[in-house]
């Protein structure tokens, strides 16, 4: 079993590899702003980048919101669960000026991470 310190380089390195992707999400996101409970394309854009990890589960619609969606993947067995919660709506005549649209990168990038240890981990994220 990978130590502790074995597990978050390889995270950190997932993330550095998959570096220019995250910023683009990102970058994307900040370009196009959406303001609450319309953000459509920032939220098929963050589904369908996490969607292409392989072992996760993407819901969607979720809550009763077209733009809400849970993407889960599990680990090899019974644990805790954690959530990383992702925003990526504008605000009307500001724009990305509240960082969401970093928010929502930063959910790629621990998508991205994560999701090359979950195998070796207990629980979900």
């Amino acid at each position: 079993m990978a130590s502790r310190e074995e597990l978050r380089q390889r995270i950190l390195d997932a993330i550095d590899a998959h570096r220019d992707e995250i910023v683009e999400l990102a970058e994307t996101i900040r370009l196009n702003p959406e303001i609450g409970y319309q953000e459509y394309m920032a939220s098929e854009l963050l589904a369908r980048k996490i969607d292409e990890q392989p072992g996760f589960e993407i819901e969607k619609p979720l809550g009763g919101l077209d733009t809400a969606f849970r993407a889960a993947r599990h680990g090899r067995g019974d644990g805790p669960t954690v959530a990383v919660l992702a925003e990526y709506d504008a605000l009307p005549g500001l724009g990305h000026g509240c960082g969401h649209n970093m928010i929502a990168g930063s959910g790629l990038a621990a998508a991205i991470g994560l999701n090359t240890v979950m195998d070796e981990l207990n629980g979900t994220v």
